[in-house]
Formats: structure tokens, C-alpha cells, sequence
């Protein structure tokens, strides 16, 4: 399952988690626009729920947008693989996904 980087260097899943944060995104995104074009456009009578799940899906973005960022910095290899200066913006933005992800 595991791919090798552009260089050959190191195996690495990253374009595998890219490409599930990515997609698992862009369907989120469908069904949650959809829903408000329909509350918003069509009924004309927001409720609460659909405000709470605006904010839901800036959450899931922003965690989306971390993982898609972190795959970059080496999210997806192992520890010892990832490059010196990879390490401060791949540890930030893991912490950036713990902080926005909500169970």
C-alpha cells in the first residue's frame, strides 16, 4: 500500500491520505451545499441546525486543510524519514488537526 515519494527516497502514504482528506472534503462539500441552497434559496427559513452545520463544515475544512498541508511536510512516512525541516510544520499542523477535530 505504501508509495514511494517523487525522489525515491522513502516509502510514504501520503498521497493516499491527500487523496481520502481531499475526497472525503469534496463530498461533505456537496451534500452541506446543498442542504443550504435548499434552506437558504429554496425554503427561506434557516434554522438553527443548518447554522450549526455551516459551522460544522468550517471545522471539517480546516481539519481537511491540515491533513492536506501536513502530507506536504511528511504526513504519511515514518518519523525518522521526515526531514529535519520538515518537523516544526508537520508537528503544527497535527496539532492544527487535534485542535479542529471534534468528535
Amino acid at each position: 500500500m505504501a508509495t514511494t515519494n517523487f525522489t525515491g527516497d522513502f516509502p510514504t502514504r501520503g498521497p493516499v491520505v491527500l487523496g481520502v482528506a481531499a475526497s472525503t472534503l469534496a463530498l461533505c462539500s456537496v451534500f452541506v451545499g446543498f442542504r443550504l441552497i435548499s434552506r437558504f434559496l429554496v425554503v427561506r427559513k434557516p434554522g438553527w441546525d443548518d447554522y450549526t452545520m455551516l459551522l460544522a463544515w468550517i471545522l471539517a475544512f480546516g481539519a481537511s486543510f491540515s491533513i492536506c498541508y501536513g502530507t506536504t511536510k511528511g504526513l504519511g512516512r515514518k518519523q525518522q524519514d521526515i526531514p529535519l525541516e520538515w518537523q516544526a510544520p508537520m508537528k503544527q499542523s497535527s496539532y492544527a488537526f487535534s485542535v479542529l477535530y471534534v468528535r
